[in-house]
């Protein structure tokens, strides 16, 4: 069947299909609306008329419909296509033609490729396809200096990422001189390098214009986000988080605030959360099959990240606990395999982690451990209020403002509780505060009901989190200990680091996007655990987390589409349309269960 060979196609190849779509999108837009060709909008009508005629005819042939349903079915879409590229073309978002015309594609294709004995794995398809349209929306309305971190500009003498990129496409070279005075420079090459090699494929091979070329990198970006979710999903399906768990999680990993901001992220973050939730994932595997070839795929998950980031060192140290235990309970039947995996581990992994910092050290005396640091003159500089007052101090003027506080901005303190800062950051990030909704006014109320249930939410999937840590049997203990020492030991480092580098700025969720994702592991599980309890309280937790989950996703929505849109957007367009969105996915998800015939809940997925 070909809805077979679409779907197995897609779950087998899953990074490829990801980068497919990336390219394609790439092709379309170079990683920003205003770059789009006004042409565009007729190819991608007709892309979007031949993949639904080629699936509407197989769908037909399938079951045996008359004729006149099949030209029907796509005379309507035919001038459905029509009035919505003449709407798109006088429109003045366009942007939002984009974001809803590409849900209801997602939606279109998830419907013609059900099948009753899929019913979960085209409803994770649907959901990871919306959440793919979100971020594909938000990386093409910002411009690559819009929310971005520490980025500088196009310069090889400035002192920013961007910098970085320029010297290495100017120079084919590392910087052959002590970097410790450009800010950034000291990192590892490898994302940088990837960057420098996109934007010379666009200029030198593509044709691409000098603006156009830098900001496609988008398209890079939202690659990294899709293997990430790839990632994700694939941890969840190895500890067999199926049906509603795999549902609840998937929602919340694709619609996120702090998982669609990341997406746009133009540094090194970004790689090195997908290496880092790589490494916990090859873990895992290993765990269950000690094989060569799986502790290798750690060292390279945990080597490469290194070269992006040290600090995705930080997942070597759960991962080496792991290796000393399984030593220690091997140790008299296995331990020469052991100690021949761990020494092959070595050989990879240090190189390729370590090989740019020894070779700074040798040549510039540059400490391995080095991070370019700011200077206590700095406004954000927290150092005078003592770290134990810091941490313990929750008073409640913190939660009166949703937004993280800045003194340089002119509010009235700076933030300096790290787990308050990371609760604001994690939905809004650093740069949005009250005048970013000048397109929404009134999605700055929605922002305040946003954080609140997303504290509520935050609070409620810990509280599951620690359950199933302690009472949830059916996930094996290793898993469960691990996911835990690896969220533990991470948010230790972010401590520390709070600590030796007391700024605002350091308090900051894209350093802790890995444990986000473990929290939404937990909780996945614990939907799953008590989806077979045969209590009236299974359903009422499962209708609370549900009814938290939608408000949340919708809420979130709403704020991304207001800090984004460079023109007007009036609550009543953008609810209604983010409502009908909602319920086509609701209903939609009605039609496909009630199609499914003897199908498990918690079949896999």
């Amino acid at each position: 069947m070909y809805r077979d060979r679409v779907v197995d196609t897609i779950s087998k190849h899953p990074f490829l299909s990801a980068a497919l779509v990336c390219l394609i999108t790439h092709l379309f837009t170079f990683g920003a609306d205003w770059n789009i060709p006004d042409n565009a909008v007729w190819f991608s009508c007709g892309f979007i008329f031949l993949i639904v005629l080629y699936l509407w005819h197989k769908r037909c042939l399938e079951k045996n419909t008359k004729r006149i349903v099949f030209y029907a079915g796509l005379g309507v879409t035919g001038i459905m296509l029509l009035i919505s590229s003449k709407l798109y073309q006088i429109s003045e978002n366009q942007a939002l033609w984009h974001l809803f015309g590409g849900f209801f594609l997602i939606i279109v294709i998830g419907y013609i490729l059900y099948r009753k004995t899929d019913h979960y794995k085209i409803m994770s398809f649907v959901v990871i396809g919306m959440g793919m349209v979100f971020r594909l929306y938000y990386c093409l309305r910002m411009s690559c200096f819009d929310r971005q971190h520490d980025v500088g500009s196009f310069d090889s003498n400035g002192i920013g990422h961007f910098s970085y990129v320029t010297y290495l496409i100017e120079h084919k070279a590392l910087p052959d001189y002590d970097v410790r005075p450009f800010a950034q420079f000291f990192h590892p090459p490898l994302y940088h390098t990837v960057c420098a090699v996109w934007i010379e494929l666009n200029e030198k091979v593509m044709g691409v214009d000098y603006n156009s070329s830098r900001e496609s990198l988008h398209s890079l970006s939202l690659f990294f986000s899709l293997c990430i979710i790839v990632v994700i999903y694939k941890i969840m399906k190895h500890l067999k988080i199926n049906g509603k768990g795999m549902m609840f999680t998937l929602c919340l990993v694709s619609f996120h605030p702090a998982m669609i901001m990341h997406s746009a992220s133009l540094n090194n973050d970004q790689l090195t959360t997908l290496f880092i939730l790589g490494a916990v994932y090859n873990t895992l595997l290993w765990y269950e099959n000690k094989t060569l070839k799986n502790i290798m795929k750690i060292s390279l998950c945990i080597g490469f990240g290194m070269m992006t980031k040290l600090s995705a060192a930080v997942i070597a140290v759960p991962v080496g606990i792991v290796f000393i235990v399984v030593l220690l309970f091997n140790i008299r039947k296995k331990w020469k395999m052991l100690i021949g995996q761990y020494l092959a581990f070595g050989a990879a992994c240090v190189p390729l982690g370590l090989w740019f910092q020894i070779r700074n050290l040798i040549k510039w005396g540059i400490p391995i451990n080095y991070m370019w640091a700011m200077k206590p003159d700095n406004p954000m500089y927290l150092g005078d209020r003592p770290f134990t007052e810091r941490i313990t101090d929750f008073s409640l003027y913190q939660f009166k403002i949703p937004f993280e506080q800045f003194l340089e901005r002119g509010d009235d303190y700076a933030e300096f509780n790290p787990l308050v800062a990371i609760f604001k950051n994690f939905i809004f990030g650093e740069y949005v505060d009250e005048y970013s909704f000048n397109a929404f006014q009134s999605a700055q109320k929605i922002a305040y009901v946003l954080f609140y249930t997303g504290i509520l939410l935050a609070v409620l999937v810990f509280i599951a989190a620690v359950i199933t840590l302690i009472f949830e049997r059916k996930t094996s203990v290793f898993a469960r200990i691990f996911l835990a020492g690896t969220y533990l030991s991470s948010l230790a480092c972010f401590y520390w680091m709070c600590y030796s580098e007391p700024y605002v700025c350091t308090m900051n969720s894209r350093y802790l996007i890995h444990v986000l994702v473990i929290s939404f592991v937990f909780f996945g599980i614990f939907i799953n655990w008590i989806s077979n309890w045969k209590k009236k309280a299974s359903m009422i937790i499962r209708i609370v987390f549900a009814i938290l989950i939608t408000l949340f996703s919708a809420m979130s929505m709403i704020l991304i589409v207001a800090i984004s849109s460079s023109s007007p957007v009036y609550a009543s367009v953008i609810i209604p349309l983010i409502g009908g969105t909602g319920f086509v996915l609701v209903e939609t998800y009605k039609l496909c269960k009630n199609k499914t015939e003897n199908t498990q809940e918690n079949s896999n997925v």
